[in-house]
């Protein structure tokens, strides 16, 4: 029984400190430029025909995960695209209407 009350903070240690994989600089571009083409081309074609574009919306988060560790050199940082979600779900909403 004791073992019940300590695993849920444990699992929540573990989940926030576990180790991460980051990933390369140049791949992090590389999604952002396929975002921004993404983006570019989708929402013109999606413009021309007058259907909203959810499914461009979530190729381009997935791209452009919330938060992304990037590898730089011999460091990671952490990338937060907490304001790129939040726009993009604007956008998102702004098709409903």
């Amino acid at each position: 029984m004791v073992y019940l009350k300590i695993l849920p903070p444990l699992i929540i240690v573990l989940l926030c400190f576990g180790p991460s994989k980051a990933i390369p600089i140049t791949d992090y571009h590389k999604n952002v430029e396929q975002a921004i083409e993404t983006l570019r081309g989708g929402l013109e074609v999606s413009m021309r025909i007058f259907l909203p574009s959810t499914w461009l919306l979530n190729s381009v988060r997935t791209l452009l995960p919330l938060r992304l560790n990037v590898e730089w050199d011999t460091s990671n940082y952490t990338v937060d695209n907490t304001w790129l979600h939040q726009l993009l779900g604007e956008l998102e909403k702004s098709f409903g209407k």
